[in-house]
């Protein structure tokens, strides 16, 4: 059985940000949230993120590619942030995410075999769940 210590060692987090600094604390706030999301979700492998602001439009993007072991999935996030500090920004963007990973829970992808067996039908259903 996989430790979730374990599982989060393995999980690489990668933070690349665009017309933006991120302090320490919003650092560590965006690190232990991804560690929280890799942890509850044994079937993740790898997750890099991407935070962007957008030139003048007072919006922030998050990039989440996920690997759910076999299966490769990226949500793009946009969160509203005018008036906004970074640190809030950061906790409903990955209060989205999160709802968006556990609409991929009813869906037959929790195992590396179903994945290796339907790879191409884990990726259609990871779209259909949680994109619309």
């Amino acid at each position: 059985m996989v430790s979730n210590s374990s599982n989060v060692d393995k999980a690489r987090l990668e933070l690349e940000t665009s017309n933006t600094r991120l302090d320490e604390v919003n650092r560590r706030r965006l690190n232990s949230h991804s560690r929280c999301i890799t942890e509850q979700y044994q079937q993740i492998s790898r997750l890099k993120l991407r935070l962007k602001k957008s030139a003048g439009s007072g919006h922030y993007r998050l990039i989440a590619c996920i690997n759910l072991n076999d299966c490769h999935y990226q949500p793009t996030l946009t969160v509203e942030t005018r008036g906004n500090c970074l640190a809030q920004v950061i906790d409903r963007i990955f209060q989205r995410l999160q709802q968006r990973l556990n609409k991929l829970k009813p869906m037959p992808i929790s195992t590396k075999t179903s994945l290796k067996l339907t790879p191409n039908y884990a990726i259609a259903a990871a779209i259909k769940w949680c994109d619309h």
